[in-house]
């Protein structure tokens, strides 16, 4: 199994964010989920924490908000099911 590090915090489990697109691998980097968030605008994932089995991504939106880019927060459960966004 890889070990991939993130602000000196290591971690065998790989969760990875790619405009707002995230998927979580396994052992042997089995792809274990993929799924996209966001909306019709600019979704954009800048960093992830990792907080027990789930994980938290901060980046910004034009989909959701006040209009003009705002933050966007979203927790995402160990399957991959959204469990709450925040702008």
């Amino acid at each position: 199994m890889r070990v991939f590090g993130m602000g000196g915090t290591l971690f065998p489990i790989v969760i990875v964010v790619l405009g707002l697109s995230c998927f979580r691998t396994g052992e042997e980097e089995r792809l274990l989920w993929e799924r996209t968030f966001g909306g019709s605008g600019d979704d954009i994932g800048e960093g992830i924490v990792i907080e027990g089995n789930d994980c938290v991504i901060v980046g910004h939106t034009t989909s959701f908000g006040s209009g003009g880019a705002d933050v966007y927060l979203l927790k995402v459960g160990s399957e991959g099911k959204l469990i709450w966004s925040r702008t």
